[in-house]
C-alpha cells in the first residue's frame, strides 16, 4: 500500500507542475489529503487486525499450556506421570510460555518499527508534493497579484487616456461654440472676447498636459504663408473630439487618425511641419528610453521617457502620468517577486508595451491637438474685423430701432393733433358769435402752441437719442479694441520647430519687440442747425498702450477707425434727416397758423360790419 501512495503522488507531481490557477491546487491538494487518509486507515485497520491476531495466537497458546500444565497427574493422584516427569513437563512448559511472551514482545516491537517506517515513508512521499504544492500556490498567488496589478495599470491608463480625450473633447466645443458666438451678431464683443480667452487657457493647459509648448506650436498665418512657400488652405476644424490611438489592450481603440496632410496641394502644411516635429521629439525620446529585448533589466527597462521616476519635468502631464503608473506597479511587482524565483522580463516586456501603447496615443493626441489649435488660429485670424462689424451691426440696429420708436411717438402726436385741427377747421362757420370764434381760436392756438412746443420736444429727444446711441457705440468699441489689442499672446504668437538634429527653425510672425501707444477714437459730432455752440463737438477716447507691435494690431486699429467713419456718416444721416423733418414740421405748423389767422380775420371783419 505504501508503494501503490507512492506511486499515486509522484503521478499527482505532473498536475501541480502543469497546475495554471489555485483552484487546480486545491483538487490537488483535496486529492493527496484523501489519499493519505483512506493510507492511514488502511494502514491502521491493517495493523490494528495484526495485533489481534497476534493476541488472539498467544492467548490461545497460554490457554493450551494452561490447560496441558492442568492435565498432568501422577500415579498417586491416578494418573499417568510420576513427580519427577510432571515437574520436568512444567518447567518445559514455563520456557515455553516465557519464550511466548518474549516472541509477542519481539512482535509488538517490530509492528511498532514497521508501523513507524511506514509512517515516515508515507511523509517524505507526500513531503515532497506539499513542498510543491506550497512553492506553486505561492507562484501562483504572486501571479495572481501580478495579474491585479496589470490589471489595475490597465485601467488607470485608460482613465487617464479618456481624461485626455475629455479635454479633447471639450477644446473642439469651444471651438465650435467659438466659431457660432463669431457668427452672430447677438453676442455681446466682452463675452466673445472672455470665452476667447478661457478657450485660450484650455489650449494653454492642454499644451502643459501634452507636453507641448504652445509658445512654440502657435504662428501667425501671414507668416505661415513665408515660411511654406506657398499659400496652403488653413486645417479644418475637425468633427471628431476624441483621438482613436492603435487597436491595443490597454487603451482598448483603434487607430483611424487621417493624415494631417492629406488631399492638401503640394509644399508642407504648417500641421506636417508640427507633425514631424513631434515625430522628431516621440523618437529621440524612444531611442534614450527604450533598449533592446536581450538587454533589458529590472532598473534600465523602466526609463521610459529618458528621465528618472524622481525628476519627472511635468507632474500633470499625460506622459508623467503614465510613467508614474508604470513605475508603481514595477516597483510593486519586483515586491513580489524578490522571494520568488518568478521572472521581470515578460512582466516588462508587457509594461514596456503598455508605454508604447501610450507613447502612439500621446503622439495621436498631439496630432489633434494641432489641427485645433490650427483650427484656433484660423478663427482668430479675422476675428477682430468680424467682431467689430458685429458690433457695429448691432448698435445700427439698436439706434435704428430706438429712432424707429421715437419717429413712432412723433407721427402719434402728429396725428393726433391733425385730427384736433381738422375738428377745429369744420367748426369755423361765418354763424358763429364773437365770443365763440374767440374761444374756438383760444383753442386752436392752444393746440399750435402745444404742437410746437411737442415738435421741438421730440426733436430734441431724437436728437439725444441719437447723439447717446453714438457714443455709447464710441465707447464700446474703444472697449473692444483695447481687448482686442492686449489679446498679444493669440493675436502675436511665435512658433518654433525642434528637429531631429536639434536645431529650431522660428517662423517670423511680424511682430516687433517694445511697447507701442495706439491713439484713441476722436469721433466728430457734425454740428446742427438748433446744436448748443458751447457743446463739444468731438468725443475722444484714452489712447492703448501694448507690449509689443504687430500687423494684427494694425488691423485691429483700421477696422476700427473705418467702423467710426461709417458711423459718422449714419450720425451725420440721422441727424440731417431730424433736421430736416422738424424744420418741414414747423414750416407746415407756420402755414397753417397763418392760414388759421387769415380766417380768424376774416370772420372777425364780417362781425363787424
Amino acid at each position: 500500500k505504501t508503494q501503490d501512495l507512492s506511486s499515486s503522488l509522484a503521478s499527482m507531481e505532473d498536475d501541480v507542475q502543469t497546475a495554471r490557477s489555485s483552484s487546480c491546487l486545491v483538487v490537488v491538494s483535496t486529492t493527496m489529503q484523501d489519499l493519505l487518509d483512506h493510507h492511514v486507515e488502511d494502514v491502521q485497520r491493517c495493523w490494528s487486525g495484526f495485533r489481534q491476531m497476534v493476541r488472539t495466537r498467544l492467548q490461545e497458546a497460554r490457554t493450551r499450556n494452561s490447560d496441558l500444565l492442568s492435565s498432568f497427574r501422577t500415579f498417586s493422584e491416578g494418573g499417568d506421570f510420576s513427580p519427577e516427569e510432571v515437574g520436568k513437563y512444567q518447567i518445559r512448559l514455563e520456557k515455553e510460555i516465557r519464550k511466548m511472551r518474549s516472541i509477542r514482545k519481539s512482535i509488538l516491537t517490530e509492528l511498532e518499527f514497521l508501523e513507524s517506517t511506514s509512517q515516515q515513508q508515507v511523509k517524505k512521499a507526500s513531503a515532497a508534493l506539499e513542498k510543491k504544492l506550497a512553492d506553486k500556490k505561492s507562484e501562483l498567488e504572486v501571479i495572481h497579484k501580478i495579474q491585479e496589478l496589470i490589471s489595475r495599470t490597465q485601467t488607470q491608463i485608460k482613465d487617464e487616456a479618456g481624461s485626455s480625450n475629455l479635454q479633447q473633447s471639450e477644446i473642439s466645443s469651444r471651438l465650435e461654440e467659438l466659431r457660432r458666438m463669431t457668427r452672430s451678431t447677438q453676442v455681446s464683443p466682452d463675452r466673445v472676447c472672455s470665452f476667447l480667452s478661457s478657450t485660450h487657457e484650455e489650449i494653454t493647459k492642454r499644451c502643459r498636459y501634452l507636453e507641448l509648448d504652445h509658445s512654440e506650436l502657435s504662428a501667425d498665418p501671414e507668416s505661415r504663408k513665408q515660411v511654406e512657400g506657398s499659400p496652403q488652405s488653413g486645417p479644418q476644424l475637425l468633427s471628431r473630439t476624441a483621438v482613436d490611438p492603435p487597436e491595443d489592450p490597454v487603451l482598448g481603440t483603434s487607430s483611424r487618425v487621417q493624415d494631417p496632410g492629406r488631399g492638401r496641394s503640394t509644399g508642407l502644411s504648417l500641421v506636417q511641419l508640427w507633425q514631424r516635429s513631434i515625430d522628431a521629439v516621440i523618437s529621440q525620446r524612444g531611442r534614450g528610453s527604450r533598449t533592446k529585448t536581450d538587454d533589458i533589466t529590472a532598473e534600465k527597462g523602466f526609463r521610459f521617457l529618458g528621465f528618472e521616476q524622481e525628476t519627472e519635468p511635468n507632474a500633470c502631464s499625460f506622459s508623467s502620468s503614465v510613467n508614474s503608473v508604470l513605475w508603481k506597479t514595477k516597483n510593486e511587482i519586483r515586491n513580489l517577486t524578490e522571494d520568488t524565483c518568478c521572472s521581470l522580463d515578460s512582466t516588462q516586456q508587457r509594461l514596456l508595451g503598455y508605454w508604447d501603447q501610450a507613447s502612439v496615443f500621446l503622439k495621436a493626441s498631439k496630432t489633434e491637438l494641432l489641427k485645433q489649435m490650427a483650427a484656433f488660429q484660423e478663427l482668430l485670424s479675422p476675428l477682430p474685423a468680424v467682431l467689430i462689424s458685429n458690433h457695429e451691426q448691432r448698435h445700427r440696429s439698436q439706434l435704428a430701432e430706438d429712432v424707429g420708436v421715437a419717429r413712432r411717438r412723433l407721427e402719434e402726436m402728429l396725428a393726433a393733433s391733425e385730427e384736433e385741427k381738422h375738428s377745429n377747421f369744420h367748426k369755423l362757420r361765418v354763424s358763429l358769435t364773437a365770443d365763440e370764434l374767440q374761444a374756438l381760436n383760444a383753442r386752436e392756438e392752444l393746440r399750435q402752441q402745444q404742437l410746437h412746443s411737442a415738435t421741438w420736444s421730440m426733436h430734441q429727444e431724437l436728437q439725444k437719442c441719437v447723439r447717446s446711441r453714438t457714443e455709447e457705440f464710441v465707447t464700446s468699441l474703444a472697449s473692444l479694441s483695447e481687448n482686442l489689442l492686449l489679446l498679444d499672446d493669440l493675436l502675436t504668437p511665435a512658433v518654433t520647430l525642434q528637429h531631429t538634429e536639434h536645431k529650431a527653425v522660428t517662423m517670423e510672425t511680424g511682430a516687433e519687440t517694445g511697447s507701442r501707444t495706439w491713439p484713441g477714437i476722436s469721433f466728430l459730432f457734425s454740428p446742427t442747425k438748433d446744436s448748443d455752440p458751447s457743446t463739444p463737438v468731438t468725443m475722444t477716447t484714452e489712447h492703448i498702450i501694448t507690449t509689443t507691435y504687430s500687423q494684427k494690431h494694425e488691423e485691429v486699429i483700421v477696422n476700427r477707425d473705418a467702423a467710426v467713419k461709417r458711423f459718422e456718416k449714419l450720425f451725420s444721416s440721422e441727424t440731417s434727416c431730424s433736421d430736416s423733418e422738424n424744420q418741414r414740421h414747423l414750416s407746415e405748423q407756420q402755414r397753417w397758423n397763418t392760414h388759421w389767422q387769415q380766417q380768424i380775420h376774416s370772420l372777425t371783419q364780417i362781425h363787424t360790419t
